[in-house]
């Protein structure tokens, strides 16, 4: 597999409803079956195929803190006619996990009530240490590159 952008996301980057430097931005951590669907216009769609990390140092959930804030900074690249949104690294600590970490899911943070308000940006399971087994060490998640292109 690769980064996946999603269509909702390219969509609402052109339109100026989706404004990566200054939107909240926030990623959380897949375990378990990976079933990408680019067409997923909802965390809750994308939730609903795929399972939410849980357990000692990160717990589920549309309101809860596991889920992190990053910023992402935009660039345009001349050089390979494109621009790039580029997350800032985050950390999560003493992670312990029954099941392995596949992936990470970054979006749009509308509501801290609903996922069916927060909708998805891009879903990365190609980063190095992926797939990971939790063992209560640190989780660390590098920069992720979003092109459009």
């Amino acid at each position: 597999m690769a980064a996946t952008v999603y269509n909702v996301a390219k969509k609402k980057w052109l339109d100026g409803t989706l404004d990566m430097d200054t939107d909240t931005i926030k990623v959380l951590l897949i375990t378990g079956t990976v079933s990408i669907n680019p067409d997923h216009a909802t965390v809750a769609a994308v939730l609903a195929a795929m399972a939410e990390a849980n357990g000692t140092g990160y717990t589920s959930g549309v309101g809860s803190s596991s889920r992190k804030t990053v910023t992402m900074t935009v660039a345009q690249d001349d050089a390979n006619d494109r621009a790039t949104a580029t997350s800032s690294t985050t950390s999560w600590t003493g992670v312990s996990l029954a099941a392995t970490i596949k992936g990470y899911l970054y979006y749009k943070h509308a509501s801290g009530s609903d996922d069916t308000l927060n909708f998805p940006i891009g879903f990365v399971d190609d980063a190095t240490g992926l797939p990971l087994t939790t063992n209560g060490s640190d989780v660390n998640l590098a920069a992720s590159v979003f092109r459009l292109a």
